[in-house]
């Protein structure tokens, strides 16, 4: 049998332990990355490096080491999964009509790398997550949606609790920062030369909206039309504010006194009824007016 096939065969029974974490929540920059590591259940302290600790403890150089020791290991001892959530996305999310707040964005990812691990045939059995909002609806989402769980833990700074959590920290960190150096600046953006990865001389700082060199940032480069570029989030407040006050107003066609009403539903018969005689369908005002087919 070939190795990939026994160490598949071996995975699907026996139990695995996963972690999840991630990095850049609270940024009005760059996306929001989740990620997980696994490895067999009480197997910890053999299979994840020495020196795994939580991402924020770790200096850039020490995350890149530990990042790529934990890619390398092999996937009978030890997997990672990750999931990127585009600024676009999120902000797509947050300002719809039928809003999607950051918690259910958050709950959505993690369920999602739980998913991807059984997916590719680890049998998961335990899993291990730092909290987003309630921790006990959380643990409920997490059972409901995956019965094979016998053990869930939702607690707040889980990273530097359980090492699993740890090295999820560590791989979502790290493949954030990736994206964010790898991101091109579109033409017009001060900082940097158009169509190049922006690279660490970027000055937007931390990327956190309290952040003053951030705020810098933002305010520099806010279009008064486009508002600003794919890497911001708009749904931020600190967005918000700063398009209402610079950004062009728009005016739609629709005014405040003919606003549109929900058509009601008609029976497929009303298709094939004739029509009465001096009957026409009622246009929107705004529309006629726009065509110069009003009456004085």
């Amino acid at each position: 049998m070939p190795p990939q096939e026994r160490w598949e065969k071996r995975a699907r029974v026996r139990e695995w332990a996963i972690g999840i974490d991630e990095a850049g929540r609270g940024p009005v920059l760059g996306p929001l990355v989740y990620a997980a590591c696994a490895c067999p259940a009480g197997c910890e302290g053999t299979r994840i490096p020495s020196g795994v600790t939580d991402s924020k403890q770790l200096s850039a150089a020490q995350r890149e080491t530990l990042y790529g020791q934990l890619r390398r290991r092999p996937p009978d001892q030890l997997a990672t999964w990750t999931v990127v959530i585009s600024p676009q996305e999120i902000s797509a999310k947050m300002l719809a009509p039928r809003k999607i707040n950051l918690n259910t964005i958050s709950h959505d990812a993690a369920l999602r790398l739980v998913a991807q691990a059984i997916d590719a045939g680890y049998f998961i059995t335990e899993a291990y997550v730092d909290t987003v909002g309630g921790a006990a609806e959380y643990e409920r989402k997490f059972r409901e949606r995956f019965p094979s769980l016998r053990r869930v833990v939702v607690q707040a700074k889980a990273d530097s609790a359980f090492a699993l959590v740890s090295a999820a920290s560590i791989v979502a960190k790290v493949t954030r920062d990736r994206q964010l150096r790898a991101w091109a600046m579109p033409r017009g953006i001060q900082d940097g030369d158009a169509g190049r990865a922006c690279g660490p001389a970027v000055d937007w700082g931390s990327g956190y909206p309290s952040d003053p060199d951030t705020q810098q940032w933002l305010a520099r480069n806010v279009h008064p039309v486009f508002g600003y570029p794919p890497l911001v989030r708009f749904s931020w407040s600190t967005c918000e504010e700063r398009l209402r006050r610079h950004a062009v107003k728009v005016t739609w066609a629709v005014s405040e006194g003919e606003q549109l009403k929900p058509a009601k539903a008609d029976s497929i018969l009303h298709f094939f009824l004739r029509k009465e005689q001096g009957t026409s369908r009622k246009r929107p005002g705004w529309c006629l007016r726009r065509l110069g087919m009003t009456r004085e």
